[in-house]
């Protein structure tokens, strides 16, 4: 059978086709899998201690390939996890302030298709030094200000006319979750903002409700927050009983946290590691932690309703409860292990009253508010001796008080992102009607000073 001359150009524009793919196809192995893109930018010189670091492929790649290759100097221990082409560097603690860093993807690694990374990749970026964030007046309409850590530099961040209720920071330190109060009669929204103040969206609408106590799961990938509706009485409008919802950030979808918009909860706080989410059940008087991938629940018995603090590792929680003793019921510190089941005192039980814990980012100390109620009352002090900044190591053996001032109260500590520093509401007792203050306190207790009068609700930026 003869060819007609439109066969011959059939037959050859497929002969071209595959030569071009056989060209691509080589060239493909000349070029290997490659980094095609990183976070953050290289260059960049005002990364968070917390970044959310990652490298973007040609091809999806092994994990386990690049972990032996990855260098990070100075030399910090990391996990990776790949989505897709994708592969996130997640830090087993955060990055030195101020420091600059390199990370390095050595040559070798393969991509599940079996291609090879034939050239080495590197990225230098310097870290940020940390801020501290917080409400201020405390005593009037506050709204949320930032400022470094010797008081300099302040920076009004929001200008709500009702104020803003609290604030919860991105684990990669880039964005702002902030409840706002909407009007007098305390419905409240979520916001998000960056950490600049700019690009402010409303991102959950929560009318005739309250909508407050915003937490991050550890990826950002989603908020969980509190929702109440709002109650008229005889004497206004209140919030009612608590539930938790929950905002996916990338699809901007809301749900229950359960799928059931009538179970009870108050006081979210997601794992900084994993998927846990804690919160308080105050019909059953007790931390319920959920794994928000499988549903699997777990339940701690606590009176006193603080939902407590997650180890660095989200394997352990911490927790005010109450017991009784010859003077009374008061509060001591409980750790829970999650993978043994076990509750025990984080440290000896005394007559103190224990309160206010905070976790160190390092995971490595413990800071906490104690009370001692066998001490004098201070001449003159409208109450006992204030509760005091105490420090413990993770396992609760050598408890130090670094603060010494009978006379004021310390609480709602929160550690800096390198373990350093702690922040702490601060109250004289002596004054009626005194107003809060932001303090600051090295670890060691030395280097005291006031950030902020007319404050609260100290956090860090990293």
């Amino acid at each position: 059978m003869m060819r007609t001359r439109l066969d011959r150009v059939a037959w050859a524009a497929i002969a071209c086709l595959l030569m071009a793919l056989a060209i691509i196809m080589a060239r493909g192995d000349q070029l290997g899998a490659q980094v095609i893109s990183a976070t953050p930018a290289s260059g960049s010189n005002d990364v968070s201690a917390r970044p959310a670091l990652s490298f973007t492929f040609s091809e999806a790649m092994n994990p386990a390939e690049i972990e032996s290759r990855l260098r990070i100097e100075p030399p910090l221990s990391a996990t990776l996890r790949a989505v897709g082409r994708a592969v996130f560097v997640d830090l087993a603690a955060p990055l030195l302030p101020n420091t600059q860093y390199t990370v390095t993807l050595k040559a070798g690694a393969k991509s599940q298709r079996g291609r090879v990374q034939l050239r080495d990749f590197s990225l230098a970026f310097r870290t940020r030094s940390p801020q501290v964030l917080y409400l201020a007046p405390a005593s009037g309409t506050p709204n949320l200000f930032a400022a470094n850590p010797d008081g300099s530099s302040i920076r009004q961040l929001t200008s709500e006319a009702f104020g803003v209720f609290d604030f919860a920071i991105s684990p990669d330190g880039n964005k702002i979750a902030y409840s706002v109060t909407r009007n007098a009669d305390g419905i409240r929204d979520i916001w998000l903002m960056n950490t600049a103040g700019g690009g402010r969206q409303r991102i959950v609408t929560c009318d005739d409700q309250a909508c407050q106590y915003p937490t991050w799961s550890a990826d950002g990938s989603r908020m969980a927050f509190e929702r109440r509706s709002m109650i008229t009485g005889t004497v206004g409008r209140t919030p009612g009983a608590a539930r938790i919802w929950q905002y996916d950030v990338n699809t901007k979808e809301l749900a229950p946290l359960s799928g059931d918009s009538q179970q009870l909860g108050a006081l979210p706080r997601f794992a900084p590691a994993g998927n846990a989410l804690a919160f308080y059940d105050s019909v059953a008087s007790v931390i319920v932690i959920v794994d928000t991938q499988t549903g699997a629940q777990q339940t701690l018995p606590s009176l006193l309703g603080d939902t407590g603090e997650w180890s660095p590792d989200g394997a352990q929680l911490i927790f005010p409860d109450l017991i009784s003793g010859e003077m009374g019921d008061y509060s001591q510190i409980f750790r829970a292990d999650l993978a043994r089941g076990v509750i025990t005192p984080f440290i000896t039980l005394s007559t103190s009253a224990d309160i206010s814990a905070s976790w160190s980012p390092l995971g490595n100390a413990v800071a906490f508010s104690r009370q001692d109620r066998a001490a004098p009352v201070p001449t003159g002090s409208f109450g006992p001796i204030g509760p005091q900044i105490w420090v413990a190591q993770a396992d609760g053996t050598r408890a130090r008080q670094i603060t010494r001032e009978a006379e004021f109260s310390f609480g709602g500590l929160a550690w800096s992102p390198d373990g350093q520093w702690i922040a702490a509401v601060r109250i004289n007792l002596l004054t009626p009607d005194a107003r809060p203050e932001v303090w600051l306190a090295k670890a060691d207790g030395s280097a005291q000073r006031r950030i902020a009068q007319d404050a609260t609700l100290p956090a860090w930026l990293p």
